[in-house]
């Protein structure tokens, strides 16, 4: 049950990006492909770990994923990113090596959210090349990348990352999102309630409380903090389920 509703989290994200625009190929990467039936698009899946630790799945989308791009940008989309305006588009966007939200507390280097991002096939090659040099040696592999091995990736192989104001437009994290144009893009479950009708934030987050490692996250305190009116009426929503079924150990 549990993996099936975690996987589940991954199927809806899916789904949803593929119904705001076209792509020209479309990889999942998971240890169970079963658990993303049925889907809106015809995919490619590799079957990966079920990796116990962030640090081990960031080596695999920094050295592995490489193996699979038959594209010269791609996508990367975790389960609580996706595509919120199309009409935000920018071909702007493909101009570059790394693109993803700014990060507003950093006085430079500002671009560096890789939870949905889009790399270049040759940034991508740089790294699986170069990995003895490059190597992920903390949990922040997008904070790693974009500020730590940015210089040394901009001098010595020309790579480039979008300029603030595209990486703006292209989407948001941490900072208030621009309501009246809106972002193409989106990362984090707390961003929900800004890119979903309240019945699609309940789906997700009644899926959230039903995965025990999401239970215990950074995601769902950060969830709750945003969201107090989602968490009462899933308090709600669980006290009518108990009354129903025990009504003396609801009381």
């Amino acid at each position: 049950m549990v993996e099936t509703v975690a996987h589940k989290l991954g199927r809806l994200a899916v789904n949803d990006c593929v119904s705001k625009t076209q792509f020209a190929d479309v990889v999942i990467f998971t240890d169970k492909p079963e658990e993303f039936h049925p889907l809106d698009c015809e995919a490619r899946f590799v079957e990966v770990p079920n990796w116990p630790t962030k640090r081990e799945w960031s080596k695999f989308s920094w050295h592995g994923v490489i193996d699979h791009v038959r594209t010269a940008m791609t996508l990367h989309v975790q389960w609580d990113s996706g595509i919120w305006s199309p009409d935000a588009w920018s071909d702007e966007f493909l101009d570059y090596d790394l693109i993803g939200a700014p990060w507003p507390w950093h006085p430079t280097k500002r671009i560096g959210n890789l939870g949905f991002s889009f790399r270049s096939t040759r940034i991508m090659r740089y790294l699986y090349k170069h990995r003895d040099r490059f190597p992920i040696k903390n949990d922040v592999d997008d904070d790693l990348v974009c500020r730590t091995y940015r210089p040394m990736l901009e001098q010595e192989a020309g790579l480039t990352w979008a300029p603030e104001r595209v990486a703006e437009r292209f989407s948001f994290e941490c900072a208030d999102p621009d309501m009246t144009r809106k972002h193409w893009g989106y990362h984090a479950a707390f961003n929900f309630a800004h890119v979903f009708d309240e019945e699609r934030v309940m789906e997700r987050a009644r899926l959230m409380l039903a995965t025990p490692q999401l239970q215990r996250s950074n995601q769902m305190r950060w969830f709750a903090e945003r969201n107090p009116h989602i968490i009462k009426r899933l308090s709600d929503e669980n006290a009518l389920a108990l009354q129903q079924h025990e009504p003396q150990a609801a009381a």
